[in-house]
């Protein structure tokens, strides 16, 4: 009878610890941290110039913010632009492909635009990003969407690659800008189209008004918001699983060490 009890008194004791340590990872997991998804941004897009001369000039109205420091984990966000593309070209349609890989996504620049610029190699096969190498010829229509981020670029701990990842919010892609590449009519020069009018119905005066950039820290961030999920470490899942694992085994041994005695000593 004594054996049982001490065989109670351990199962009690041991079933409070594994609760705490699967509380532990449940509370890890469900770390939040509320961030503003950034506004989705308005861009144009232009064709300059002719034959190897040729380029595609994206142009992105930036943010009004080009940092933000999460107040929850003093994490530094900052801002980025990421761009698809689809073309329909003359013997082949592309479907949407993202122009950058995540380690190489562009940063929002300090000045009112961001100015992204695609040459013509060849003419006709133009470099998108440090992704794409495209075939348009004449007559093929390119369309393009831009999605700003607001995060921050890390690697992960993943032996041997240990990729990049994002972790931040995004606003969600843009409306669709599309271009068709023209024939041999020679194309407005680069100086007079590098920043186009960004607004649908322009209002025209003499001299415009200065544009203040407020700093990152004046900034009321806009909504809505989204959560990130803050990621636990592999080992520790593998840590606890050994755990857990350990602990029912010697569960198990001592109450069939247990049952030994009681047939033993009814």
């Amino acid at each position: 009878m004594a054996m049982g009890n001490e065989a109670l008194i351990v199962t009690m004791a041991v079933i409070p610890l594994l609760l705490c340590m699967f509380v532990g990872v449940g509370n890890s997991r469900a770390q939040q941290t509320s961030v503003p998804a950034p506004p989705i941004p308005e861009f144009t897009v232009t064709y300059v110039g002719q034959g190897n001369n040729s380029l595609i000039i994206l142009v992105i109205k930036n943010e009004p913010y080009s940092s933000y420091v999460n107040p929850n984990d003093n994490q530094t966000y900052l801002a980025y632009f990421n761009v698809q593309a689809t073309a329909n070209a003359r013997d082949y349609e592309q479907n949407w492909s993202d122009l950058y890989f995540i380690e190489d996504v562009p940063r929002q620049s300090n000045n009112d635009y961001t100015a992204l610029v695609y040459p013509a190699s060849d003419g006709e096969t133009f470099t998108l990003g440090n992704r794409l190498l495209w075939e348009l010829p004449p007559g093929s229509q390119v369309s393009f969407q831009t999605e700003a981020m607001l995060g921050y670029i890390y690697r992960i701990d993943e032996a041997p690659y240990y990729p990049y990842a994002f972790n931040g919010t995004e606003s969600g892609w843009s409306n669709t800008e599309t271009i068709t590449i023209p024939g041999t009519t020679p194309t407005p020069s680069v100086s007079s189209t590098i920043i186009p009018t960004i607004s649908p119905n322009p209002t025209p005066t003499p001299t415009p008004a200065p544009i203040s950039t407020p700093t990152p820290s004046a900034i009321v961030m806009p909504s809505p918001t989204q959560t990130i999920i803050q990621s636990v470490p592999t080992w520790l899942y593998v840590l606890i699983s050994a755990l857990v694992v350990i602990i029912a085994v010697l569960l198990s041994a001592l109450l069939l060490v247990l049952r030994r005695k009681q047939k033993l000593n009814p």
